[in-house]
């Protein structure tokens, strides 16, 4: 989100005082609705990670805490824009009251590092997770390397979003004396540096798992569990637009709910996407009668196909990973070693 100086959000200063703020906002309201859905849904996931790490797995690890306390930044930031909309998000900057605008900047202010802690704790997690997973000295520096990049990103992200305007209130209050930082720089070099980190943790794990010595419907399922990434990227890319579009209106209040709800669109599917790949112990537990169903079904149609056109199956256990039981059962592994055979570490869940 992107506010290029302080107190800009109305088009002829303040309001007078007299003039009333209380027509509808269906475009601020549509912004609290998505960010509200996502954050809802990325909560009952992380709760099902954790109810999984608990008392399916019993192994909860660092990258749970940091997943958690992710999620706790992304309800923050969510809140932040509920309040924004509250007071003006999403509507035309001449109809917003001053006490209005004031209250909107604050809540715009505290959210950029709220956002930046979300997205940069997530990825701490997921390359955690990345740590827990892969052995081998090559990809375990790689990891260690990507684990201090991302923390100096996330401090940088942090404290320049934090720091920008010297005194804060000089943001939302122009008649104060202070300086403020080019703020369109800031947000763009930011969504550009998360871009870039967000595909190199996508592409980090894919040269290791494209050499283990799996049968090839193996490697894919692994490379899609762990490449559930690319949706976050794509989240991004999109939310990079909404800032160029902000970045050039003289309607802030109105063009700003875009990046806010691309924020936590980004910001919620980062943790959704970070979480999946854990939940194959539940799943497992909950699910195992439907899944050997669904694999069962899939083998007899083979068959049945095998008989009627001579051509032999895929796989004749049955057991190949176009099917879900396996698909799911490659997606949280860990090495035991450079010849690339694997074991699962929650054996006991099962």
């Amino acid at each position: 989100m992107v506010v290029a100086s302080p107190s800009v959000y109305s088009n002829n200063g303040y309001m007078a005082a007299n003039e009333v703020d209380h027509e509808s906002n269906p475009r601020g309201t549509a912004t609290a609705a998505i960010c509200i859905t996502f954050t809802a849904v990325a909560f009952v996931i992380l709760s099902l990670r954790v109810y999984t790490r608990l008392f399916v797995i019993r192994n909860l690890g660092s990258e749970d805490y940091v997943a958690i306390l992710a999620t706790c930044f992304s309800i923050a930031f969510t809140t932040l824009v509920c309040i924004q909309v509250d007071h003006g998000l999403g509507r035309h900057a001449d109809t917003i009251h001053n006490s209005n605008e004031t209250a909107l900047l604050k809540a715009f202010y505290a959210s950029v590092p709220t956002y930046e802690a979300s997205i940069t704790l997530t990825k701490i997690s997921i390359v955690l997770q990345y740590h827990r997973v892969f052995v081998g000295k090559k990809i375990t520096k790689a990891i260690r390397v990507m684990l201090g990049v991302d923390i100096l990103y996330g401090l940088w992200a942090i404290l320049a979003t934090s720091l920008m305007c010297i005194p804060t209130a000089y943001f939302w209050d122009s008649r104060l004396e202070g300086h403020c930082l080019n703020s369109t720089a800031i947000y763009f070099t930011n969504a550009s540096l998360n871009i870039v980190t967000d595909i190199i943790t996508l592409v980090l794990p894919m040269p290791v798992i494209g050499s283990l010595q799996l049968p090839r419907k193996q490697k894919l399922a692994l490379m899609v569990g762990f490449g559930l990434g690319g949706f976050v990227c794509l989240c991004s890319i999109l939310r990079l637009n909404s800032l160029r579009v902000i970045s050039q209106s003289r309607d802030k209040s109105y063009d700003n709910a875009p990046a806010a709800y691309w924020s936590a669109v980004e910001a919620n599917m980062a943790i959704i996407c970070s979480c999946l790949p854990t939940l194959k112990g539940f799943v497992t537990r909950y699910f195992k009668g439907f899944l050997e169903s669904t694999s069962y079904n899939l083998t007899v149609s083979a068959n049945r196909r095998k008989h009627i056109s001579g051509t032999l199956p895929i796989n004749q256990s049955g057991n190949d990973l176009g099917g879900s039981t396996n698909a799911l059962q490659f997606i949280e592994l860990r090495g035991n070693g450079k010849t690339g055979s694997w074991q699962a570490l929650d054996a006991e869940s099962r």
